[in-house]
């Protein structure tokens, strides 16, 4: 299973192939996720929330401080409400506005994942696990609410797929990639890719978005030793990227607020969640995973076919071990926060 195919066209057929199927998916997905977002007011309690906030950063000509209503909002970082405030001066402030970056990162989503698949599989499961993703409902329906959820779902997606290419035994090089690049400056560009999206995943979602990273990671090296992952991850230069993203807003945020912002987003919002539910996020132990299985209905159903030969994954040091690792971690961390 997931076993690349060796593709006997000839390299420009072979690019004209994947130009025509990144059309598919980014066109499919862009319809789905952008198509009557203007005409649908903002009916989650999240959307107004995120929608109204970035509206009086533009009005207050802030952008460093969140608003919301005139008093201080502090349960998320900064990067939402400036991608929502870029959209509202170019469509207007309005719903299509509020939601044009998650629906253009739920295609990002959709298109990493057939890149990913492609690398495991070969084309037609890249081709295939794009368009699954891409109907799948909970896709859709997070693709068009003006919240974090999209944007953080694309960071971590594209995070994964920089730490499969770091793995020990990556998969054949692209053609493109064969010509002038050796194994060091590919490690070098992954690499920092990596810590690029670990610094959108902070600006976007805190310490939780690097903490879903990381418990996928763990669980993903637990079961397959690769180790030397961590060796080729480039650690001093990575970091150097992130406090270069990060370090600004948030040393601006500290100095505005007098770090009262720390205080809120840090203490109480990050302990919060992980003692106890908070913004009515309750559920029965197992909730998400429900959420998730009929969310992507009916791709879901297929599931006991790839549980078949899970026992073989669990000691694979290839795709089997890696997709389940970023299974099961974050869905560990998402249960220690319910």
């Amino acid at each position: 299973m997931f076993e690349p195919t060796t593709s006997l066209a000839s390299p420009v057929d072979d690019h004209r192939t994947k130009l025509r199927d990144v059309a598919l998916i980014a066109s499919l997905c862009l319809v789905l996720y952008l198509a009557g977002n203007g005409r649908v007011s903002l009916w989650d309690r999240d959307e107004a929330w995120y929608a109204q906030t970035a509206r009086e950063m533009v009005q207050r000509d802030d952008y460093v401080v969140p608003m919301f209503n005139g008093q201080p909002r502090y349960r998320k970082p900064v990067l939402i409400y400036w991608l929502m405030a870029a959209a509202y001066s170019v469509f207007g402030d309005n719903e299509f506005g509020a939601r044009f970056f998650s629906g253009v990162a739920g295609t990002v989503t959709c298109l990493l994942t057939y890149r990913l698949g492609t690398r495991m599989g070969g084309r037609a499961v890249g081709l295939v696990a794009g368009l699954m993703l891409a109907v799948a409902p909970f896709m859709v329906i997070e693709s068009k609410l003006a919240t974090t959820d999209a944007v953080l779902t694309a960071a971590l997606v594209g995070a994964m797929s920089c730490l499969w290419e770091l793995h020990p035994s990556p998969p054949a090089p692209l053609p493109s990639q064969t010509r002038g690049e050796g194994s060091g400056s590919r490690q070098w560009r992954w690499s920092l890719a990596f810590w690029f999206l670990i610094g959108v995943l902070v600006l976007t979602k805190g310490p939780f978005g690097p903490a879903f990273v990381a418990c996928g990671l763990a669980v993903w090296l637990l079961l397959s030793r690769q180790w030397s992952v961590l060796g080729r991850m480039r650690w001093l230069a990575g970091l150097a990227v992130v406090l270069a993203m990060c370090l600004p807003w948030g040393v601006a945020i500290y100095r505005a607020t007098d770090g009262e912002f720390y205080r809120v987003a840090l203490g109480d919002q990050a302990l919060g969640h992980s003692l106890g539910a908070m913004n009515s996020h309750r559920g029965f132990p197992g909730f998400y995973l429900v959420i998730a299985l009929a969310g992507l209905l009916p791709w879901s159903l297929l599931l006991p076919l790839g549980l078949s030969g899970v026992r073989r994954w669990f000691r694979a040091a290839g795709p089997g071990s890696f997709l389940l690792g970023w299974v099961i971690g974050p869905l560990i961390m998402i249960e220690i926060m319910r």
